[in-house]
């Protein structure tokens, strides 16, 4: 129901809609599809073979691995060959994940992993 529609089922003109700019619009907003955004990080690496789908564009066909996602086929996108390259300090594993949406290198901390790696702390920026 439209704020005009409103005013005539009380039975006022519509004539007083200029002075009501404050009444919040009655209509439902509409429904927007939910979105998802999904990023999928290997930190040991995957089976290329069984992973990266073959062919381009809209006619890729999924391999063994990502089979489950094919329902959702013609709203992927995959992208591979992306390198980030980030000076962080951390081992492999946590500068991929600390880094993978933002590209910033992680802060200095107390956090370690591994002994022969430089302690590290959160990432730098959102």
């Amino acid at each position: 129901m439209n704020r005009r529609d409103f005013i005539q089922r009380l039975g006022l003109s519509p004539a007083v809609l200029p002075f009501l700019g404050a009444l919040p619009a009655l209509a439902a907003p509409k429904a927007r599809p939910k979105q998802r955004l999904i990023f999928v990080f290997t930190p040991n690496g995957t089976i290329a073979d069984e992973f990266w789908p073959t062919g381009i564009g809209r006619h890729f066909r999924l391999k063994r691995i990502l089979q489950p996602l094919e329902p959702y086929r013609d709203r992927m996108l995959l992208l591979d060959g992306i390198s980030n390259l980030v000076e962080s300090p951390g081992n492999g594993h946590v500068r991929g994940i600390g880094t993978l949406l933002t590209a910033r290198p992680l802060l200095k901390g107390k956090l370690q992993v591994e002994a022969e790696y430089e302690p590290h702390g959160w990432a730098s920026g959102i």
